[in-house]
């Protein structure tokens, strides 16, 4: 008992230790983590908005550069001696002037030249590049001639091949690699004539991204990188290899026709300091919270421990069904309430307990009638479907006897008037014999009137003879299951034949494709019934008395199985009402005198019958195709 009692007091103290400390735990790292992403958060909050002013300022500042550097350089175009130039040297002079004017306003442009209209520099500052060719510019001064503009226009340059030119020309190393290029057509003007007007030539000022980016308010542990097309075509500062380990603001820098970005890039190292601190202080005092929290809950297992392990002798008392067991005595009120409320539940689940036990024995009872009850009904369920089926057998069989009746009347009628007539012919024979008034020719007209009467009886009387053949044949086997050997490709004629008075009412062709050398050893009463409720449906469900229709039947033997096709061109059957209608009593025509067995006799035929299976097919509009498995030999199925 002693052992029991102390493993059942650190099995508490396990639990009430698991309990307490993550529940001071869990509340300080997560008051430190919130703690630690907030402070995050503000900070890289005050970055992001540090970086986003100091981004958009630079970008500012290169497009205030590059506009007045723009305007600068039209003005210098839209100077007549400029435009002159292009075709009289006597302007060269003046020409150097404004192109170092213009130089000595904006440092950042390296080399000004002036070209006319077959790409030939004119005039160039620095002097230093007078006869410089730049092949690299044809596209671009191309484009400033097809401007049809006065304003200036900014490129892009980033090729080896007009640094190579520039040094093969300089004889000296060219520090520049990456260029803005801006320039502007040179328009003459006639006087006189504001709408005349040609172009002449062009003016380009070659801006070295390098020197526009010197010109930043930036320092020297700032990085940025300009950017065109995706690719950083000039930077400062530290190299961007691994954009994974810095923080990045960028901003768009549109000027006129193309568009650059600036990017703003700051270590993360750097930017992760501050936190990094403020990480290490919160962490220090949680883990002075967590530790003595630790003190504590061990305290307070030792102090509560005892208690619990009395309550559990207590139940262990109860639970091995000695529910008198004396209730101890506890220092702690809760615990003696609680040891109280047990021993009175304990002896309220002793009443339950034999209260259930009766209650059980009474509804074991109450299920075992019930079930009973249940089974009585299933059968009478059973009965009542079985007579159902019997009575739609019976009822198609009806249909079939009435139009057998109604088809046999017709010829037995014709055959009756043909025997009158030929009786009151005899008679006036005979009265013409006795008065000896007989001719030759009288008796030629008779004997020709006698072999016509016989001809007719004879046909009419053979046409009913095979009726009822037809029907004797087909109604035995319905209305008895015998198993016999019969000729499938026969028999299914037969009962074709005997369905003619349901057919001839409507336009319709039964074509029949079967071996003649198929013979089964089944049960030709269900095969007829199955034959005849196939052409019931067709000719009540599928067919219009107004439109011409073919049921085809076919036949064939596959690997010792019979496989018997039955389809026809009628209406045919939704797809949602596929899967049901095999099921009994299911109808489209309940209000029309369908029963819904026609089908359900179908199945239960095939599967149960026969030992066979079934498949439908059909698409609404295209008719509908059954495929029968048919074993050939069925064995005798013993009743009990």
């Amino acid at each position: 008992m002693n052992q029991y009692n102390q493993t059942r007091g650190r099995s508490f103290r396990i639990i009430l230790l698991s309990t307490i400390i993550p529940a001071v735990i869990i509340p300080s790292l997560l008051v430190a983590a919130v703690l630690i992403y907030q402070l995050n958060q503000n900070h890289y909050k005050q970055l992001t908005t540090k970086m986003q002013i100091k981004v958009q300022g630079l970008a500012e500042k290169v497009q205030t550069d590059l506009r007045l550097l723009a305007a600068s350089l039209e003005q210098v175009a839209h100077d007549q001696n400029v435009v002159l130039v292009t075709e009289h040297a006597i302007f060269a002079a003046k020409v150097q002037d404004r192109l170092r004017q213009y130089a000595n306003r904006n440092p950042i442009a390296d080399i000004t030249q002036v070209y006319d209209t077959t790409n030939w520099p004119v005039e160039s500052h620095p002097q230093d590049y007078e006869m410089f060719i730049a092949k690299p510019l044809n596209d671009i001064f191309y484009k400033l001639r097809d401007s049809d503009s006065d304003l200036a226009l900014f490129f892009q340059l980033n090729t080896q091949e007009f640094k190579t030119l520039v040094e093969q020309h300089t004889g000296t190393a060219y520090p520049h690699d990456k260029f803005i290029i801006v320039g502007v057509p040179l328009i003459k003007r006639f006087e006189g004539l504001p709408n005349q007007k040609t172009v002449v030539g062009t003016i380009v000022s070659v801006i070295p991204i390098d020197k526009l980016i010197s010109r930043l308010p930036i320092s020297e542990q700032e990085n940025i990188a300009f950017r065109y097309q995706d690719q950083d075509i000039a930077t400062h500062g530290q190299i961007i290899n691994n954009p994974d380990d810095f923080l990045f603001e960028t901003v768009e820098l549109t000027l006129r026709q193309i568009q650059f970005e600036i990017r703003y890039a700051i270590p993360k190292q750097n930017a992760v300091e501050p936190i990094n601190k403020a990480l290490i202080t919160v962490l220090t005092i949680s883990l002075i919270i967590i530790v003595a929290s630790i003190f504590i809950a061990f305290f307070m297992a030792k102090q509560l421990s005892q208690p619990f392990n009395n309550l559990s002798e207590l139940v262990k008392d109860y639970s091995q069904g000695d529910f008198e067991a004396q209730v101890p005595n506890f220092n702690y009120a809760e615990f003696q309430l609680l040891a109280s409320l047990m021993h009175t539940m304990a002896g309220t689940i002793m009443e339950s307990r034999q209260h259930l036990e009766q209650k059980v024995a009474e509804r074991t009872e109450a299920l075992a009638h019930s079930n009973e009850e249940l089974t009585v009904t299933l059968q009478k369920l059973k009965d009542m479907q079985r007579h159902l089926v019997e009575s739609e057998k019976m009822s198609s069989l009806g249909q079939l006897v009435a139009g057998v009746a109604h088809e046999i009347n017709t010829p037995i009628g014709v055959a009756l008037t043909a025997s009158t007539s030929l009786l009151s012919r005899i008679q006036e024979l005979e009265a013409n014999l006795n008065d000896n008034r007989l001719t030759r020719s009288q008796l030629n007209e008779f004997m020709e009137h006698l072999r016509q009467a016989s001809e007719i009886t004879f046909k009419n009387l053979t046409r009913a003879g095979d009726l009822i053949h037809n029907f004797k044949s087909v109604a035995v086997d319905q209305s008895h299951e015998e198993l016999r050997r019969f000729k499938l490709a026969n028999y299914i004629e037969e009962v074709l034949n005997s369905l003619q008075p349901q057919t001839k009412k409507y336009d319709v062709t039964i074509e029949s494709e079967i071996d003649l050398a198929i013979e089964m050893q089944s049960y030709p009463g269900a095969i007829a019934q199955i034959i005849t409720n196939f052409v019931i449906n067709s000719l009540t469900h599928g067919f219009s008395q107004a439109q011409h229709h073919t049921i085809k039947v076919q036949s064939y033997l596959n690997d010792q199985q019979l496989v018997m096709i039955y389809q026809d061109d009628g209406k045919g059957i939704p797809q949602q009402d596929l899967p049901k209608i095999f099921d009994p009593f299911f109808t489209t025509k309940r209000g029309d005198g369908g029963s819904g067995l026609g089908m359900h006799i179908i199945y239960n035929l095939v599967v149960q019958k026969l030992g066979g299976t079934i498949e439908a097919e059909s698409d609404l509009g295209k008719g509908v195709k059954f495929t029968l498995l048919l074993p050939l030999i069925v064995e005798q199925k013993t009743k009990h």
